[in-house]
């Protein structure tokens, strides 16, 4: 990095010397810098060594302008921040990963460029309040199709709608971690967006019964919402559903859920330890995860599509009889489970990893395509699979596996 500093400030200095600046096109070819030299070193000077030498460096400068999309993973002052972009003049997609450093006159440096922007994210931030946001609510933001707001916010329901308000045209919104969100704020603020696609409200914890209503919505993150025990969805056109570690979520919430969503594709329940017994039928269904679902002991499945499906850590089974047409991939390692039947035909990859009471004698398994099983740390024998298996893995490494 000091290498490329000292480059960069070098060819300051000889337009310097030479009476030129940024402005000017008229300086000799030997100030230039190879092309594919700036592309080399500009990811990796500071924040401020950028601003200073573009200063004096037309080429940087020139550069800068040309830049659509800023992406800043250093802590940056607001006035650091307001040069930045002054310095990108036309940017259209934003990302501050170093959100939680950003003061209110960070905020209202971002808002000010905001109405040029397609895309704003804003990553990791810290006890933000109704009034840092308050600038964008001010500002003309139908340009805007994506924006993504994650970390700890206090920000209440009524000032984020007002955001969303002056927004119409986002496609894709997350609001993650929003502690003072409630239920009837998520669904005015849904309403208010007829093109969203996608919505995140994860680590949102104060959702109990969320009720969204969103005909073009295809995909929705509900994760680690610790207190929502009820999704309420009209969301026909929805094919990818994120309810991991919703731990009070029941059963019969699952099963309506999945009801209202005839084109779900993907189903991800993981951690959700109010689950005790499951039944899920979904003509579309093609993923499912309830690995971690402590108190899981019976799964009844209906999904004729269904190619992969993960039980891992499920320690509540204690058995498993598995007929499933169309998997792929399987996932049962970490299980405590004595017997395990498995008819799966089109069955190419099995994990049974650590599932140390698993014996020969309690195995039966019909998979004639299976490719692949994993059953370090079990007492299993790979012949307990017939001709079918091609390969095991045994002590962490992929073995040839030849039957007699």
């Amino acid at each position: 990095m000091l290498a490329c500093r000292e480059q960069l400030q070098s060819a300051s200095r000889r337009v310097t010397a030479a009476g030129g600046n940024f402005d000017s096109r008229s300086t000799s070819a030997n100030v230039l810098l190879p092309e594919d030299q700036f592309h080399h070193i500009f990811g990796f000077l500071d924040v401020v060594d950028v601003i200073a030498v573009s200063a004096v460096c037309w080429q940087l400068n020139g550069w800068c302008r040309l830049c659509q999309t800023l992406d800043v993973t250093q802590d940056v002052g607001a006035v650091s921040l307001a040069k930045l972009l002054r310095l990108h003049p036309d940017v259209t997609d934003v990302t501050v990963r170093s959100a939680p450093r950003l003061s209110a006159a960070g905020y209202a440096a971002i808002a000010a460029v905001a109405p040029q922007l397609s895309r704003l994210r804003l990553l990791n931030a810290r006890a933000v309040a109704d009034a840092p946001l308050a600038a964008f609510a001010r500002r003309n933001l139908s340009a805007l199709t994506v924006l993504e707001l994650s970390g700890t916010f206090f920000t209440r329901g009524p000032a984020m709608l007002r955001v969303v308000c002056a927004a119409p045209n986002l496609t894709a919104l997350s609001l993650d971690g929003f502690r003072h969100l409630r239920d009837e704020d998520v669904s005015a603020v849904v309403a208010a967006l007829p093109q969203l696609e996608s919505l995140s409200v994860a680590d949102c914890t104060a959702l109990a019964r969320l009720r969204v209503a969103a005909p073009a919505l295809t995909a929705l993150t509900v994760a680690r919402c610790v207190h929502a025990r009820a999704l309420l969805l009209e969301t026909p056109a929805l094919t990818a559903l994120d309810a991991s570690t919703c731990t009070k979520l029941s059963a019969d919430a699952v099963d309506g859920a999945v009801a209202a969503c005839p084109a779900l594709r993907r189903l991800v329940l993981r951690g959700c330890a109010g689950l005790a017994a499951l039944r899920i039928a979904s003509a579309e269904l093609r993923e499912l995860d309830l690995s971690c679902c402590g108190a899981l002991a019976s799964v009844a499945l209906d999904c004729p599509r269904l190619a992969r499906l993960s039980l891992d850590m499920c320690m509540a089974l204690r058995s498993a009889t598995l007929a499933l047409r169309t998997i792929h991939t399987l996932d049962l390692s970490l299980l405590p489970v004595e017997a395990l039947s498995i008819d799966a035909p089109e069955l190419r990859a099995l994990n049974l990893r650590s599932s140390y009471r698993l014996h020969d004698a309690g195995i039966r398994c019909c998979a004639p395509s299976l490719q692949l099983v994993d059953h370090c740390g079990t007492h299993i024998t790979a012949g307990v699979f017939g001709g079918g298996a091609r390969s095991v893995a045994h002590n962490g490494m992929l073995l040839q596996w030849m039957s007699n």
